[in-house]
């Protein structure tokens, strides 16, 4: 019997690794760095021997950037934004069976580029598997911003020839920018985009989504880092997408806790949303309050259709607060058809 558990054991191990492993990689070195003077950094981050594909990805990206915007490394006023490591690329078979990392295209982007997080300089925002794999740079100088967005079916065979063993990183390397990439070069300078006849032209494209779909999300936070960006806001947008109300709304309310509700040895915030709200985005990332952890619990019970407790925007929240619909709401709870199976 004892045998029989070890051998299932052993059998789900090989299974979890299959699938923790991550998605398939290298097999085969890139060109030495001496042959390509542009790879010295990337070898020097990575190591020489672990350049691959991915990583020249994100070098690529950057050094398109770089002659277009252009900029040069040790400039300060480039954003780059990107959603790199949360796309997959699809292999041949599809996925799960088949698929590819794009995280090591980061790597590529900051050695070509300078970019990095701990500067303040490189936004990833979250997105899918599914979503395709972009790179954008933003100087707030100009205004000026690139969009990248791989082309999948380019992209492909170059990762499964690696993955086979027969990687061609120098043929890959002498791919042209527009032949691995859709490419677009808009002005979004936040000051330009208030007038009328600026944001009028903008409404067609993002209509047209001459950044591929990622318009709202390039636009809000090349204009708020304009301005400057915390970290902790900053952690709060790679997990939104993108910045709006309801997301700023939450980060001051973090901070309102922070300063007024300060927690005290071996405390933590548990917060209760009400209702669903890009707000509680900010709440997850600031004060690590997730529903996985128990620390969140996300309502939409004001939204019922037969309970109207007031309109706090129009009144005020002391006055909503003070109301009778709210008081009878509140001590009824227990009794209501929905409140009262919630186990929280």
């Amino acid at each position: 019997m004892k045998g029989k558990i070890a051998v299932l054991l052993l059998a789900l191990l090989i299974s979890l690794g299959v699938v923790f492993s991550g998605c398939l990689g290298p097999k085969e070195k890139a060109p030495a760095p001496a042959d390509r003077p542009e790879l010295k950094s990337l070898a020097a981050l990575v190591g020489e021997e672990n350049l691959s594909i991915m990583h020249l990805v994100g070098l690529k990206a950057a050094a398109a950037a770089m002659k277009e915007l252009p900029f040069e490394k040790a400039k300060e006023t480039v954003l780059a934004l990107t959603d790199s490591g949360y796309p997959v690329i699809e292999g041949r078979e599809g996925y799960p069976q088949s698929r590819y990392s794009t995280t090591a295209a980061l790597d590529g982007l900051m050695a070509a580029s300078g970019r990095t997080r701990g500067q303040g300089n490189l936004i990833v925002l979250g997105r899918s598997i599914y979503d395709p794999l972009w790179f954008a740079f933003f100087d707030k100088e100009t205004g000026e911003c690139v969009y990248l967005e791989v082309r999948e079916d380019i992209l492909r065979p170059y990762l499964e020839d690696e993955a086979a063993g027969k990687a061609d990183h120098e043929g890959f390397m002498a791919l042209a920018a527009t032949g691995l990439f859709k490419m677009a070069k808009e002005n979004i300078a936040p000051r330009e985009l208030i007038e009328a006849a600026n944001a009028e032209a903008w409404h067609e494209k993002f209509t047209a989504k001459v950044f591929g779909g990622n318009e709202f999300s390039i636009l809000t936070v090349c204009a708020v880092w304009d301005k400057g960006m915390s970290h902790e806001f900053t952690r709060a947008v790679e997990l939104h997408n993108h910045i709006c109300p309801g997301l700023t709304s939450g980060y001051y309310m973090a901070q309102y806790l922070d300063a007024n509700f300060p927690l005290g040895e071996a405390e933590r915030y548990v917060v209760w949303a009400l209702p669903p709200w890009c707000k509680d985005d900010a709440f997850q990332t600031i004060f690590g309050a997730t529903v996985g952890k128990r620390r969140m619990k996300v309502t939409p019970c004001c939204f019922l259709p037969e309970l109207h407790l007031g309109d706090a925007l129009r009144d005020g929240v002391e006055e909503v607060l003070a109301q009778e619909p709210y008081a009878g709401f509140v001590y009824g709870m227990r009794h209501h058809p929905v409140c009262s199976r919630c186990r929280w």
